[in-house]
């Protein structure tokens, strides 16, 4: 996808990580988890698409709105499987997080992903394995 206001640069295919990273518990001492769900997961990576990487106020809901329909496009043509997880990594103003909530209702479970830390939140999911709030890993360098 390359909207007027976002473009997905990327969508990979993963699985989540069954422990916390070592970088992860090297800059958080005595936080380590284990016993994590090894769940497949599609890794939707975007950015704003204007010159500075940035949506201008009055143009927030329509950008909203483009992301949304892209999202709910993807799952119904088979371009996003909805019988995975999906995780969004980008700049998540809060008008399009919450936008893409809505559309992530599609999957089993949607989540946020920071690429600087390796992990994410689960933000929404439909019950078992995840709970809203949960924590995932993901390593980068297993994409396909």
């Amino acid at each position: 996808m390359n909207g007027k206001y976002v473009m997905v640069t990327a969508i990979r295919r993963l699985t989540t990580l069954g422990c916390t990273p070592e970088k992860v518990e090297l800059a958080n001492p005595g936080w380590s988890l284990s016993g994590l769900p090894e769940l497949p997961v599609q890794l939707v990576e975007f950015e704003f698409s204007t010159p500075d990487k940035k949506v201008p106020t009055p143009a927030v809901g329509a950008a909203v709105k483009e992301f949304a329909e892209w999202v709910r496009t993807a799952a119904a043509d088979g371009t996003l499987d909805t019988t995975q997880g999906v995780a969004f990594s980008g700049t998540l103003i809060a008008h399009l997080a919450f936008a893409l909530g809505e559309a992530a209702h599609l999957f089993p479970w949607a989540g946020c992903f920071e690429p600087r830390t390796g992990g994410g939140w689960v933000g929404q999911a439909h019950g078992a394995p995840v709970r809203q709030g949960d924590p995932f890993f993901l390593d980068l360098s297993q994409a396909q």
